[in-house]
């Protein structure tokens, strides 16, 4: 098989991409651009949408691809793609995962019944030798929408890691992400700024702590987080590809100030937790790009009055941003945040934890299905009082605000095995790559373990905007390692 560095275009179309590789970009970027735009995809008929495109992308990469001059170093050829999907360890792990949840919603042991205005669940008989689940209302939670949004991401990481064989095709979907996520930030910023209490000044949110088109702030946080870490390695993947191609300017100041507005709209989510790892992660940028300008730039002395003059440049426009926004309720909830972490007293969110493992201790193996959570906590979160009822108000819990607990609750041992298998595959993959040698794998990397932080203290796996492009960052980093030029050897088509 040809070496994926055959897969270029010809002197007379340097750039050109082979057709089913150009649509298979302009889906990917369309779902993964859709998502968040789409209120998160927290809502059924965005799911939909979501698995019709996952499936329109799938099958497009799958495609056989004819190659002639215009498109390879080779001449003409035929590549077939699906020898190369099963020697991908995420199609067999992630379709065992998503067999793994359709036992469970074949297989109910408790049914949803709504009576006089509530609801209750009534014992089924099953087979408890296999996965279980609950028969649930698909318009609140149910394994059979688990399954489309689990679905969803392992048809799109599969279509990435088959489809995508050129570095251009990778670069032209992250700068596109990189993108939407900044014009999202600004309108983010421009809610704060004029006090919007309606979403695209138009729509109603559920609740009053929407930021951008998210519904809940600490998703959209999340969110920008993670699109935060891609706007920094395309700033600096641009900078050393300039530098090595000895091009006087370059792409990499607009995307450094993509990050000054990703990491406004993040503090301005008021999301606390978020916040605190936003400075962290920036903290660590700042340290890995002075590594890099002392270390493997040879010395502090070059270029530095056109990095101190960038540098004034993003810090006035960050100062000018925050002159215009409402700052000081930010520091109050940055305030309030150390304030409760020098309290005694367990928080909400801690004893939510702890009802979710008690949950998860009476069904360990199998756990008790996807989308069960909301419905059989109320049972456990009773032996917690201060997060069952206060007075007369009586607290629901949709999620548990922790995302490895929550999954041990629904999947059990078996399924989060299956996830973590899935996981240490990637790992396993990034490293024999070496991805730390090359700056966007390193921030996209890093950007996802910063995600899984985070979901100690929240459920943002449970939002598909963020789950689909967490999942999608690993086959492109994966891939961008592979493709790096500064390897010794060119890899083989995998």
């Amino acid at each position: 098989m040809p070496s994926l560095s055959h897969f270029r275009g010809s002197a007379k179309h340097p750039s050109a991409l082979h057709r089913s590789e150009a649509w298979l970009v302009a889906i990917l970027a369309a779902h993964l651009c859709f998502l968040p735009w789409a209120f998160g995809a927290m809502r059924v008929e965005a799911q939909v949408v979501s698995l019709a495109l996952a499936s329109a992308g799938f099958a497009i990469s799958l495609r056989p691809r004819h190659y002639d001059a215009e498109t390879s170093a080779l001449g003409s050829f035929r590549l077939t793609m699906w020898p190369k999907l099963l020697r991908f360890p995420i199609f067999w792990i992630g379709g065992l995962f998503l067999a793994y949840i359709l036992i469970q919603a074949l297989n109910p042991a408790w049914r949803y019944v709504e009576y006089d205005g509530g609801w209750w669940l009534v014992r089924l008989p099953y087979l408890a030798w296999l996965p279980h689940g609950m028969a649930t209302p698909i318009a609140k939670a149910s394994p059979w929408r688990a399954l489309m949004i689990y679905g969803s991401a392992w048809l799109t990481v599969c279509a990435i890691w088959v489809g995508l064989t050129r570095k251009r095709s990778l670069r032209i979907l992250l700068v596109a992400l990189a993108a939407n996520a900044f014009v999202l930030a600004l309108l983010g910023l421009a809610e704060r700024g004029l006090h919007a209490d309606k979403i695209f000044w138009t729509w109603d949110p559920p609740a009053s702590y929407f930021v951008a088109s998210f519904f809940y702030k600490n998703h959209a946080a999340a969110y920008f987080n993670l699109l935060l870490s891609l706007s920094a390695g395309l700033a600096a993947s641009f900078h050393v590809r300039a530098r090595r191609r000895q091009q006087k300017s370059s792409p990499s100041g607009l995307f450094a100030f993509f990050v000054v507005i990703l990491a406004l709209i993040v503090i301005f989510s008021y999301s606390r937790a978020a916040t605190i790892l936003l400075l962290a992660y920036l903290a660590f940028l700042l340290g890995a790009f002075l590594f890099h300008r002392f270390r493997a730039e040879r010395g502090p002395r070059q270029h530095i009055g056109l990095v101190a003059l960038f540098c004034v440049l993003l810090g006035g426009s960050a100062l000018s941003a925050l002159y215009f926004l409402p700052t000081a309720e930010a520091v109050d909830r940055m305030n309030q945040l150390v304030k409760s972490y020098q309290s005694a007293t367990p928080s909400d969110r801690h004893l939510a934890t702890l009802a979710t493992l008690d949950l998860f201790r009476d069904s360990p193996a199998y756990g008790w299905g996807a989308g069960s959570f909301r419905f059989a906590f109320p049972i456990y979160q009773r032996y917690y009082p201060s997060i069952y009822s206060r007075g007369s108000e009586h607290f629901y819990w949709e999620h548990a605000h922790d995302d490895y607990a929550e999954f041990l609750a629904e999947f059990g041992l078996v399924g989060t095995g299956l996830l973590v298998l899935g996981f240490a595959s990637f790992v396993v993959i990034l490293c024999r790559r070496r991805f730390w040698k090359s700056a966007l794998p390193l921030t996209l990397f890093t950007g996802c373990l910063l995600t899984l932080v985070h979901c100690l203290g929240d459920f943002n796996f449970f939002n598909p905007a963020i789950l689909l492009t967490w999942c999608a960052f690993w086959p492109i980093t994966a891939r961008w390692s592979e493709r790096e030029p500064a390897r010794a050897e060119p890899r083989r088509a995998a």
